[in-house]
């Protein structure tokens, strides 16, 4: 899990936006790259990444414009228990686009089921849901 404290940003210098960007990465290297076809080969899920990074910032800024990191933390473990769900009916296939996932806001289903986890396992991250 990232925590950037004010101190650090002072000290490393990071800016907002730079600060943003690391948690951007974060979130790509939590969902899944790319799914198997059933027909063969691959399909990826990390597409228009300018699209999804306008539609994370404005989801973990909201109108305040201040990062929340705790709903960054929520999200990504939605993340994992989307891929969970998908994984375990053997659905992985009609994995969403990473830009769907956010334009739809299909995290928000998953808040309830993540609200009382508070840390990001480790062991879980994927890089590849193939």
């Amino acid at each position: 899990s990232i925590k950037i404290t004010e101190q650090s940003k002072i000290l490393f210098n990071i800016t907002e936006n730079e600060s943003f960007d690391l948690l951007f990465t974060e979130l790509r290297s939590v969902y899944p790259k790319s799914v198997k076809r059933i027909t063969g080969g691959v399909r990826p899920l990390h597409n228009d990444l300018a699209r999804c990074k306008k539609l994370y910032k404005q989801i973990i800024t909201g109108p305040s414009f201040a990062i929340n990191l705790d709903l960054h933390q929520k999200i990504l473990l939605c993340v994992q228990k989307y891929y969970r769900d998908h994984l375990k009916d053997n659905k992985q296939e009609f994995m969403q686009l990473l830009a769907t996932f956010l334009q739809q806001r299909t995290w928000e289903q998953y808040l309830e089921d993540v609200s009382n986890i508070q840390e990001l396992p480790k062991d879980t991250r994927n890089y590849d849901a193939i």
